[in-house]
């Protein structure tokens, strides 16, 4: 079942909800809570295994609210899928009853949050709070997938420079990296390169200036 709300932005726009729920008015009552709350979105609300499938790929939730216990489809099995199809997608359990050690449980096995439906004034600080979480979480992952490309652009770049290079501790004159021409110039290779410091490579006239510049 599809659920858009009036006067809201364009469907590319809206945040999309999936809702794993067999009663139609907790249903209604979760999603008007979401809405009074000021988020504009799409939701569609499924209850077995196969349209939910469908829909993580179809639909392409921001989130997931589940049901624990619905006849047709268990909550830990749509939480163990949803994990494989979209990790990074937040899954929120909204569940009649829920004791402490069963939420604990959930929470283990990858849920982000839990929510009582005799406590719906918790649902959209709850789905705030995890939307949150799984930006700050994208964001985390694009600038380490950045950094990484920069790291290898500065390797390659490092390697194959026209002029030798070399990096070295500056505590100890050990040698921690170098480049093919650096290798070249002194006629040793990467390995005894870096099993040697700064100085072996000075001329003992010039030793003590060259220590003195390079500390």
């Amino acid at each position: 079942m599809d659920h858009a709300h009036p006067n809201s932005k364009p469907m590319n726009n809206l945040l999309k909800f999936l809702v794993l729920e067999d009663r139609t008015t907790d249903y209604e009552l979760a999603v008007d809570e979401l809405r009074n709350a000021g988020f504009q979105f799409a939701s569609r609300r499924v209850d077995n295994e196969q349209d939910f499938r469908r829909q993580i790929e179809e639909f392409a939730p921001d989130a997931i609210l589940g049901d624990q216990g619905l006849p047709a489809y268990n909550g830990a099995s749509a939480l163990a899928m949803a994990r494989e199809l979209c990790p990074s997608v937040p899954f929120i359990f909204l569940s009649g009853t829920m004791g402490e050690e069963k939420a604990v449980e959930c929470l283990k096995l990858g849920a982000t949050d839990y929510v009582l439906k005799h406590r719906l004034e918790r649902l959209a600080p709850a789905v705030r709070r995890a939307l949150q979480e799984a930006d700050e979480h994208r964001a985390r992952l694009k600038a380490e997938a950045e950094f990484r490309a920069s790291e290898e652009q500065f390797r390659t770049m490092f390697d194959l420079a026209s002029v030798g290079m070399a990096q070295a501790d500056p505590r100890t004159g050990q040698w921690l990296r170098v480049n093919q021409k650096m290798c070249a110039i002194t006629g040793y290779s990467p390995a005894e390169l870096l099993g040697m410091r700064v100085s072996q490579l000075t001329h003992p006239d010039d030793r003590q200036q060259d220590c003195e510049k390079f500390e």
